[in-house]
């Protein structure tokens, strides 16, 4: 049998001395005739792409301008890898003699597994519990009761995997830590890359289990051994609070993602229990003072439970019919305008009659959208409500340069260029993004931002792409911005982005805009963190002035 062909793939972010190291392990422990090595860069800080460049020539060097993510670091290279099987290895790991060689033995001897993990050790040698079992209710609620104690060890072993496992031996597995994993190209082109949709922990999780959903197999491979130094890159990026909250998130997606609603909530109930019952515990029998770092994350991870619990209770009672009818009222609808008035330091009339001049704008969209001969079924636009207030806060701020992400069918960005062109001055900038596969709130036929006319156009910069990449080379042209307006993914992760990427970049007095404010608590985060005055129309539409 002929060796198969290898594309390592090491993703790194400001962990040059780790690199070097991870590296020399590849290059001392591979075959150059059958391995080809990727590194991709998440615009590092630190010298490390001169680095690789000057002290690994051979390797393929892919260069980002800003921190893309674990995923889609690693797809552009999964991308361009020519080898029968990818390794996607952290900086933080290296390998070690014949690690390579044993991992794809392996894989050739099980030809139905996907992906291959070897046994990880730290800089001491001591095993890092690896394996994981696919998520279920039953084995949540065993392990959250602490029934697991009244089974014998080599059931919870098999059961449970994690650190019940000695990890002496191989097993097949659901899901594996993602510090070095081998991954048959047979199965990546049939399941498809990462999923972009994670930043950073959860991506190789949920690989896992699509490659599970499949017909694939994981599996754990105790013969192969590399070494994993664990969390450096992220150490340097965020805090261990900071960690945890991403970890439990990207927890919650993953369960979002494989799981009914029902059976996800239930998971998160059980990991409240168990939280407090283990909180609960260590108070009674003093570990909590002892361990007070060990305490607080717990009494973290209790707190961002219950805000994802209350948050989401808030978020259906915010779309209850009473919800609904007084968000639609003339009494909030005058309430709104009166702390808008007082934010922008004019007349509430004055505002109100800025809103009612773009009735016709209003008109000519529902009579755009009427004459389609097939609608889509969902529509992506941003309710009138909010449409006008956004014209009115063009026309009063009279914005030399604006910023929005998100542009679907355009609505948004008409009623801004309208309001421009009623000032005799302004430009627009939009980003949209419309994912492979992902839902389309166009008509057929037509494109992004099909509502905006010609004439408002020589206005308008419209970009496609991910906000990931192109918002952070066009905040960093030349000149603040008079407003930014958030109206693309709502997702935790994207609006942080966004809103983190876009307030420094404001001129003072300028605007911060988001839609859909009430998806999550990015927003509350961020008027906390700013301590900025904010106020929100309808649970729906975010106005902070800097």
């Amino acid at each position: 049998m002929s060796t198969p062909s290898v594309s390592v793939i090491i993703t790194s972010c400001d962990t040059k001395d780790l690199l070097r190291q991870c590296l020399a392990s590849v290059v001392k422990y591979t075959k150059a005739d059958t391995t080809e090595i990727f590194v991709v860069d998440n615009a590092s800080s630190d010298g490390s792409p001169d680095m690789v460049a000057k002290e690994f020539p051979g390797v393929r060097l892919i260069k980002n301008n800003g921190n893309l993510g674990f995923a889609k670091a690693n797809n552009q290279a999964l991308e361009l890898m020519r080898g029968d099987f990818a390794l996607l290895l952290n900086s933080d790991a290296s390998l070690k003699d014949k690690t390579l060689e044993k991992l794809t033995a392996f894989a050739l001897r099980n030809q139905a597994a996907a992906i291959v993990g070897p046994r990880l050790v730290d800089g001491n040698g001591a095993t890092q519990p690896s394996t994981y079992p696919v998520l279920t209710v039953w084995t949540e609620l065993l392990r959250t009761l602490r029934l697991y104690k009244l089974f014998p060890g080599r059931l919870n072993a098999r059961l449970f995997l994690g650190s019940f496992f000695d990890h002496k031996t191989s097993v097949r597995a659901g899901r594996l830590t993602g510090a070095c994993i081998l991954v048959r190209k047979a199965a990546l082109l049939q399941v498809g890359p990462l999923s972009e949709d994670f930043f950073f922990y959860g991506e190789v999780h949920d690989w896992c289990w699509r490659m599970l959903e499949n017909g694939w197999q994981v599996w754990f491979c105790a013969e192969a051994e590399a070494v994993h130094l664990g969390g450096q890159s992220s150490k340097l990026k965020w805090d261990s609070a900071q960690r945890l909250e991403i970890n439990l998130r990207e927890r919650e997606r993953l369960m979002a993602r494989h799981l009914p609603p029902a059976s996800k909530w239930l998971l998160m109930a059980l990991g409240g229990f168990s939280v407090l019952t283990a909180y609960t515990y260590r108070a009674l029998s003093g570990k909590n003072s002892a361990e007070p770092a060990q305490a607080t994350a717990l009494r973290a991870e209790a707190a961002w439970l219950w805000r994802r619990f209350t948050g989401t209770a808030a978020w259906f009672l915010n779309r209850s019919a009473p919800a609904r009818a007084f968000y639609a009222s003339t009494l909030h609808k005058t309430m709104f305008i009166g702390r808008l008035s007082a934010l922008m330091g004019k007349p509430a009339d004055e505002i109100t009659g800025l809103m009612a001049e773009s009735a016709d704008l209003r008109a000519r969209v529902q009579a755009g959208w009427e004459a389609l001969p097939v609608k889509p079924a969902r529509t992506g636009m941003l309710d009138f409500g909010s449409a006008e207030i956004i014209y009115a806060l063009t026309r009063l701020l009279k914005p030399e340069r604006a910023v929005e992400t998100g542009v679907a069918n355009g609505i948004s960005s008409f009623f801004i260029l309208s309001a421009m062109q009623k000032n005799g001055k302004g430009a627009l900038v939009s980003i949209d993004y419309v994912p492979e596969n992902g839902p389309s709130f166009l008509p057929e036929g037509k494109q992004a931002g099909w509502l905006v006319p010609q004439e408002l156009r020589p206005r308008w910069e419209l970009i496609t792409g991910r906000t990931s990449e192109t918002l952070p080379p066009l905040l960093a042209r030349p000149g603040q911005l008079d407003i930014f307006i958030h109206d693309s993914e709502h997702s935790y992760e994207n609006m942080k982005f966004e809103y983190a990427a876009a307030w420094p970049r404001l001129k003072a007095g300028g605007l911060l805009l988001s839609d859909d404010t009430g998806f999550n608590t990015a927003w509350l985060e961020l008027t906390r963190s700013t301590g900025a005055e904010a106020i929100t129309y309808a649970d729906k539409l975010g106005v902070m002035r800097k």
